[in-house]
């Protein structure tokens, strides 16, 4: 994922990160790198003990975590240089509003990153699953810079990164 946006060379900063239903911290792992600084939030305190091993573990102890809700981020806007949701928004009830509230926490010319499993975004939109996730950005008012699919075992993951407009 990491090279699909930046390149194999490219030293590029992804500034204040938010990862959003972090989870496992599996995409923080991979971005926090990346980072000047970062926030992995999630509901589950369960998730946010194993995110903080895991990517603590790894070296990267300028992540934090925090307990929050996405549909109403425990942020001020303008707070991040870049979002990330890492299959997270295929199991919400409202993508759309996620992305939304995502936006209100990002600053100017910063970016959303989505990585979702590009069948499982099929099977709920019933079309090609770019046209679902370019819906979800447009309803966020957010605009779609780059999508692109990346095979990953036996399946194929779907990368879409988004601006504010």
């Amino acid at each position: 994922i990491s090279t699909v946006l930046f390149g194999k060379h490219d030293p590029e900063s992804l500034g204040e990160l938010l990862d959003i239903g972090t989870g496992s911290g599996s995409m923080l792992s991979v971005l926090g790198k990346r980072a000047k600084h970062a926030v992995g939030l999630d509901v589950s305190t369960h998730a946010l003990r194993l995110a903080r091993a895991r990517v603590h573990g790894a070296g990267l102890n300028h992540c934090v975590f925090k307990r929050g809700d996405m549909y109403e981020l425990p942020f001020a806007q303008t707070s991040f240089d870049s979002v990330s949701f890492d299959h997270v928004l295929s199991i919400a009830d409202k993508p759309s509003q996620a992305l939304k509230e995502a936006g209100r926490v990002l600053r100017k010319h910063g970016r959303v990153i989505v990585v979702e499993d590009a069948k499982r975004l099929a099977e709920l939109g019933g079309e090609k699953p770019q046209t679902l996730m370019r819906y979800w950005f447009e309803r966020a008012g957010l605009r779609c810079d780059k999508m692109k699919s990346i095979p990953a075992g036996s399946k194929t993951l779907l990368l879409g990164v988004a601006t504010r407009h």
